[in-house]
């Protein structure tokens, strides 16, 4: 339906004259006429106004489809830092009408889920950034110290806080429904990995080999094996699965993770930028944020600011992003980061 129809039919249905409209827009009545038929559109500055003048959203105002407006709120996730509230409690009222009218549909489940995390991510960003004012006011706050770790989701000490239990406890009764699901066994092989509960993760690893893959079995392999102090096994165990895969940007990218998580940099750098290189496009941007990270820990911040440009390059050239949070993000780190 186009614009100008939609317009009528919401007046109408108000039981509002055009210039009643007109007049809550500050336009005239014969502006509200030429919309109604098509002659010109409202400006786009008005949009907000006429929406709620309808009581109704902008989207609805187009008369958009479900598809679109799902896709719209998937692309707003992605593109905003953070959702004002309004922006918030109008994806959050049309994703929960959708969810009970469809109970049974996962992607407004999904959404809801993305929509929440966006929304806490935006959160403990703020939070943090409060956090570290607390403490240049009271460094000795106990409390300023713990908002902050809450904030950056740090690691705690505290075996309570740590523990991956509960995440274990979900993914165990998960694996029994779901006994060929690939995701579901990583997530839970990573938990009882983490919790060194390896007798367990080695007899799930035994029999989900084939599941798994050789890259992936390889990597949990090794884990256990670290994490059972036996560390010279555990980077051969890598080192091997590499050989076995020269090609594969995914067995080298799984190794440079295990060895960064062990500190071991260098080697962990040459691989990222190996799995960069083989990765078909378009490509994930993970190895250059990876890059990116490592050169700056070992204070090499020209070449940081270089892996943050090549993301940008990245999401610019193979996936045709030049604006919003995605490229945002990298130029703020490169901004922090020509500072030093």
């Amino acid at each position: 339906m186009e614009l100008g129809n939609k317009i009528r039919e919401l007046r109408l249905k108000k039981s509002a004259t055009q210039e009643q409209i007109a007049k809550r827009l500050g336009v005239s009545a014969q502006c509200v006429s030429k919309w109604e038929n098509n002659v010109t559109m409202p400006d786009i500055q008005l949009l907000p106004e006429l929406s709620a003048c309808f009581g109704v959203t902008i989207d609805e105002l187009f008369d958009l489809t479900e598809d679109t407006r799902l896709e719209r709120i998937s692309n707003l996730l992605e593109d905003e830092r953070m959702l004002d509230v309004a922006e918030f409690c109008q994806v959050e009222s049309f994703l929960l009408e959708k969810m009970r009218a469809c109970p049974q549909e996962a992607k407004y489940e999904t959404l809801l889920a993305s929509l929440y995390n966006h929304m806490a991510d935006g959160y403990r960003t703020k939070a943090e950034e409060r956090a570290k004012q607390a403490l240049r006011l009271e460094p000795d706050s106990k409390e300023n110290h713990s908002q902050l770790r809450m904030a950056q989701n740090g690691f705690a000490m505290d075996w309570n806080f740590s523990n991956c239990a509960a995440r274990i406890a979900f993914y165990q009764q998960f694996c029994k429904e779901h006994p060929h699901n690939r995701c579901g066994c990583m997530d839970l092989l990573e938990g009882l990995i983490a919790d060194y509960r390896l007798e367990e993760a080695g007899t799930l690893l035994e029999r989900s080999r084939e599941l798994l893959g050789d890259v992936r079995a390889s990597t949990y392999e090794g884990w256990i094996q670290w994490n059972s102090g036996d560390q010279k096994g555990a980077l051969r165990c890598w080192r091997e699965m590499t050989e076995r895969h020269p090609d594969d940007w995914l067995a080298a990218i799984s190794e440079a993770d295990c060895l960064a998580h062990v500190g071991r940099y260098d080697p962990a750098l040459d691989l990222y930028r190996r799995a960069l290189a083989l990765q078909p496009k378009p490509r994930y941007t993970d190895s250059a944020i990876c890059i990116a990270q490592i050169c700056e820990i070992k204070g090499d911040y020209p070449q940081a600011i270089e892996a943050w440009n090549e993301v940008i390059r990245i999401l610019e050239e193979e996936y045709g992003i030049r604006e919003g949070e995605g490229v945002d993000a990298p130029r703020r780190e490169i901004e922090r980061l020509s500072s030093f």
